[in-house]
């Protein structure tokens, strides 16, 4: 028994697949990166706000970290804490700014590859068809309906 939203989940990637082919891998690793980068960015505001309290109050996550930064040579006050704490957030910036990029690169490729596509089609059909055909109709489907198409895959 298949269950119809994973089976067509499954589906729309192979067809997203067939466009892009495998920078579609390259795009799921950006957000694999970019979710581990704010994690740890997150993970980090904790042991900051937790920097002024004594040894005993402080949480075991808390003291979880300051043995870690400890044990890699990292002396645990403010300064060191607010730095890690930058940089995981810049790097979480710049895996969002390279997903984005990235994500509208893939986008308007595969507009220009349909599009071309069409306009291939177009080209091999016949003339008695395209006499009976809208012209409107035609150019809709070049126009509007290809980025209504892409659009939904990209919320997909």
């Amino acid at each position: 028994m298949q269950i119809p939203l994973i089976s067509s989940l499954i589906h729309y990637f192979k067809v997203v697949y067939g466009y892009t082919g495998r920078k579609l891998y390259i795009l799921l690793l950006l957000f694999l990166f970019g979710g581990l980068s704010e994690s740890i960015g997150v993970s980090m505001l904790l042991p900051v706000l937790n920097i002024d309290k004594a040894v005993s109050d402080q949480d075991q996550y808390t003291k979880t970290i300051y043995i870690f930064l400890e044990s890699i040579g990292i002396n645990i006050s403010l300064f060191p804490l607010i730095i890690l704490l930058s940089i995981a957030f810049l790097f979480k910036g710049a895996f969002v700014f390279l997903q984005k990029t990235f994500t509208a690169y893939i986008r308007f490729n595969l507009i220009k590859d349909i599009r071309i596509d069409f306009c291939n089609k177009y080209k091999g059909m016949k003339y008695s068809y395209y006499t009976i055909t809208s012209i409107g109709y035609l150019n809709n489907i070049i126009t509007t309906e290809i980025n209504r198409g892409v659009g939904a895959l990209n919320r997909y």
